[in-house]
């Protein structure tokens, strides 16, 4: 495709560059959240959209930091211990401080709800049967009393290269299972 320029050096009539035929390159803005897709609107701005869904635009807006080595230069140590006690001198940490004060947006509230869901959501590890066999081999020579410092050392067995942490791990996880896992 040619530029612009260069095409109304072209004596083509068809190839004229008009408004029209520009706007067809912009591409329109995806949102891939779908929660926030619901609520979004394509003809404000982003901020705007941002500040209809309830959504900061900029993390730091709202923080402030307040450390013990800032209280210190002002304050004397009882002072200081109270505002520790009631919490709101924290050591280098920071304090989010809500600046209107209301109740979040219903979108807040679902992507609050969603990631609730994934953090609260536990997978559970299972053992490859390539692990299961491993496992098994080595409580077969070495028994499982724990003789992790020989079974780590044991170098026909232990390809892996595993730590003796990372055999007791496995062998008290392994031992845990029932016997139908097994």
């Amino acid at each position: 495709m040619t530029r612009p320029c260069r095409r109304r050096k072209v004596k083509n009539p068809r190839s004229v560059v008009s408004r029209r035929v520009q706007n067809k390159h912009y591409k329109k803005k995806i949102i891939h959240n779908a929660i926030v897709r619901e609520d979004w609107n394509h003809d404000q701005t982003l901020l705007e959209n941002y500040k209809q869904i309830g959504l900061r635009t900029r993390l730091n807006d709202g923080l402030t930091k307040k450390s013990v080595a800032d209280a210190v230069s002002i304050l004397n140590i009882d002072q200081i211990e109270e505002l520790v006690e009631q919490g709101q001198l924290v050591d280098k940490t920071f304090e989010v401080e809500n600046a209107d004060n209301s109740e979040p947006t219903p979108v807040v509230k679902k992507l609050e709800e969603k990631a609730e869901r994934l953090n609260s959501a536990k997978t559970e590890k299972y053992f490859s049967l390539q692990e299961i066999e491993f496992i098994k081999s080595m409580i077969k020579k070495h028994g499982g009393d724990f003789k992790i410092k020989a079974m780590e050392k044991d170098k026909k067995l232990n390809v892996w290269q595993n730590t003796a942490r990372q055999l007791e791990k496995k062998v008290t996880r392994f031992l845990s299972l029932g016997e139908e896992e097994q």
